[in-house]
């Protein structure tokens, strides 16, 4: 398979030179061909994981003083190169790539944007903060391993072995879930929910889906992004149930059930697929489409994409 990219390339996320606007492909140089398995993004970087569970990354990160480049040498990384080796799984918060790998350690590699405390080096008057790999948890026993990771915009999650959840980052607005604001650098439990098998973060929230698909989430609600009537959820609350699937970014949460797609939270452009452009839709609310059968739904920034299998020769 290959990787396409197109849009804004001010500082090299497309990991390419040519017209911004044309689909083109991101060429990766390698000894051995190996097929790519995970792709993630940040606000200027990009990044994917290959079958050989090596990970390559291009473009630029920032902080709060801006630009900090890619790595001591590079201000942007025009191609893409490689960062780390035994990753079985990466995802991109907006400056910072995080990494789990094989063993259950976790490392992470960027900029300290909004003190994310992801352990990354910050700016002081005798050391400029350039992105540099730091390790989030050494590897861990099989029992207590993390085998899945996930986020938001300044915050990380992760699922253990045993189902259970752990969150580090920031912690502003209570996405922890574990009843405070309370930040940590460090993979620290969410005590409240079990049993989880998927985990997604927003800018200010964390939502988790259990085994029976019931959805939980937790944080500040004031755009109405968890569908519940309190503004503030400090732990991880009931938000509906007989879930299949679900997308959150921003502050948006897409719901699949059987009966459809249904969505909550800011509609400035109409992402919500309602008509009430500008007005939060403060519950989740039934998009009135029929998707037919749902296999994918994702959203990041001002729209949301959603994946359908039909047959070929069906009339939407």
């Amino acid at each position: 398979n290959r990787i396409y990219t197109w849009g804004c390339n001010d500082e090299f996320a497309l990991g390419r030179e040519g017209d911004e606007d044309k689909i083109l492909e991101v060429v990766l140089k390698t000894r051995t061909k190996s097929e790519v398995v995970g792709i993630s993004a940040g606000a200027s970087h990009s990044a994917f994981l290959l079958e050989n569970s090596n990970v390559y990354a291009w473009g630029s990160f920032r902080d709060t003083s801006g630009i900090i480049g890619f790595d001591y040498r590079t201000k942007y990384q025009k191609t893409p190169k490689l960062i780390h080796r035994n990753v079985k799984k990466s995802f991109s918060t907006d400056n910072v790539i995080t990494m789990l790998l094989k063993t259950g350690g976790i490392v992470s590699y960027g900029a300290d944007l909004w003190r994310d405390r992801f352990k990354i080096e910050r700016r002081t008057r005798c050391f400029k903060n350039k992105p540099k790999m730091k390790t989030v948890q050494r590897a861990k026993p099989s029992q207590k391993k993390i085998v899945e990771i996930s986020g938001g915009d300044h915050h990380m999650l992760g699922i253990t072995y045993d189902g259970n959840v752990k969150a580090w980052g920031n912690n502003f607005c209570g996405q922890h879930g574990n009843g405070h604001k309370v930040w940590f650098d460090s993979p620290t439990d969410i005590i409240k929910i079990k049993n989880i098998v998927k985990v997604k973060g927003g800018t200010t929230h964390s939502l988790f889906r259990d085994n029976d698909r019931n959805l939980y989430g937790c944080e500040e609600n004031g755009y109405g992004q968890l569908s519940h009537k309190e503004k503030e959820i400090l732990t991880p609350t009931l938000v509906a149930n007989n879930v299949l699937d679900f997308a959150t970014a921003g502050l948006i949460t897409f719901v699949v059930k059987e009966d459809g797609v249904y969505s909550c939270g800011t509609n400035y452009y109409g992402e919500l697929s309602h008509k009430e452009n500008g007005e939060n839709v403060d519950f989740l609310n039934k998009i009135n489409f029929n998707f037919r059968k749902v296999v994918g739904v994702t959203y990041d920034g001002s729209h949301a994409i959603i994946v359908v299998d039909v047959d070929k020769n069906a009339i939407l």
